[in-house]
């Protein structure tokens, strides 16, 4: 009796699990042929929901899978129903993904290196996001970037975010920032979110038998008026010691 309930016990789990591996598969195939039919050469002006969900559903899947559990604190200081720009300390390429994440509900577009919107698949889908490449080396070349992201802003189609290190860390030291990207709040007239973000360097060495813990610590938030008043070299160091109080150096 027992054996038989066994045998039969197995032979569920079994088509539970066949069940599962076929739905996955067959997410993995319409991941792969939605995302191409999003263009990369297009400029997008507003997200478009089933990039959205293909990103975040495929985002949520690869965390899981690396063994990543993001902790965020702050979360009560960002702005309810109001656009703003978020700046973050960046230490990995794991920095975006667990941020978007997270943040999912605030509609975030990162303004991000070209190279990004060539990794297969996602690079489709980023772009449809309204996510922006940004030259890095010449600042001349990237006004057309931020005068998008000033637009999003300002007609409430997405929160922008940026690293204004500009690169990851690779001393995991927080390095000067690029002033130019601070204009944006300034223009769009929206406050700006000051974050910090460790744990992410840990997740390539702890893949696949560690878990790895990543933290989004959402420091301050500088309003409207205040920002309007500083001068970005000003808004530079009040951020730079906002972070330094959290990551040591």
């Amino acid at each position: 009796m027992f054996v038989n309930a066994l045998i039969m016990f197995l032979k569920i789990l079994g088509l539970i699990v066949a069940a599962a591996v076929a739905a996955e598969l067959l997410f993995i195939i319409f991941f792969m042929l939605a995302s191409i039919c999003f263009s990369k050469k297009k400029d997008y002006y507003k997200p478009n929901p089933l990039a959205k969900f293909l990103l975040y559903s495929m985002t949520r899947q690869v965390l899981f899978v690396a063994g990543v559990k993001t902790h965020v604190t702050g979360l009560e200081l960002l702005p309810e129903n109001k656009r703003f720009v978020l700046i973050c300390n960046h230490r990995s390429n794991f920095d975006p993904i667990t941020t978007w994440d997270a943040l999912r509900k605030y509609d975030l577009a990162f303004i991000t290196k070209k190279e990004n919107f060539n990794i297969p698949w996602f690079g489709h889908l980023i772009k449809a996001c309204c996510y922006m490449d940004i030259n890095r080396e010449n600042p001349r070349l990237a006004i057309p970037t931020i005068e998008k992201s000033i637009c999003l802003l300002k007609d409430d189609k997405v929160s922008v975010a940026v690293y204004p290190e500009g690169t990851r860390s690779t001393d995991m030291n927080l390095h000067e920032f690029h002033g130019a990207v601070l204009k944006i709040p300034q223009r769009a007239e929206v406050p700006l979110v000051v974050m910090t973000c460790r744990g992410t360097e840990e997740i390539h060495k702890n893949f696949p038998f560690k878990k790895s813990h990543v933290y989004l610590d959402i420091l301050k938030v500088y309003d409207v008026e205040e920002i309007k008043k500083l001068k970005t070299f000003e808004i530079s160091e009040k951020a730079t010691e906002d972070m330094l109080k959290v990551l040591g150096h």
